[in-house]
């Protein structure tokens, strides 16, 4: 398992064919190196941790930016994310990298259950019958 004090790991999230969040980062001391200063990890059974993105931007950013990340091969799997920071020991301060809008299987589902729906229906159908019923006598 990857564990190193400049990284966070979500909870498994059942993955579709993108990812889409939000992010925002700072860079307080610019240096190109060539490599990334940032990378989103997704945990593959077989294979441990493979990137899914790197990022190579090396400035600050001045606007959230939208990240849609082609997860296609893991659509329908619950899978942990690992989001790392990897400065290299050339920046003080270290980056800082913000996410928002990050999905979640805890999320409120605004769509009714289709038995719900039969449940509610035949409910107000039993009402609509036993009123007439009343309402003849």
């Amino acid at each position: 398992m990857w564990n190193e004090p400049s990284s966070f790991e979500t909870a498994p999230i059942l993955l579709g064919a993108t990812l889409t969040f939000d992010s925002w980062w700072d860079i307080f001391d610019p240096v190109e190196t060539g490599e990334p200063w940032a990378t989103v990890y997704i945990q593959n059974e077989a294979l441990g941790w493979v990137t899914i993105k790197a990022f190579y931007n090396n400035v600050t950013s001045t606007d959230w930016q939208t990240e849609i990340i082609d997860t296609s091969l893991y659509a329908g799997q619950n899978l942990k994310l690992l989001f790392s920071i990897d400065d290299y020991g050339y920046q003080d301060p270290d980056p800082i990298f913000y996410v928002r809008n990050f999905p979640s299987n805890n999320e409120n589902n605004a769509v009714p259950e289709p038995s719900t729906l039969l449940l509610l229906g035949s409910g107000l159908v039993g009402l609509v019958v036993f009123g007439r019923r009343k309402f003849k006598k």
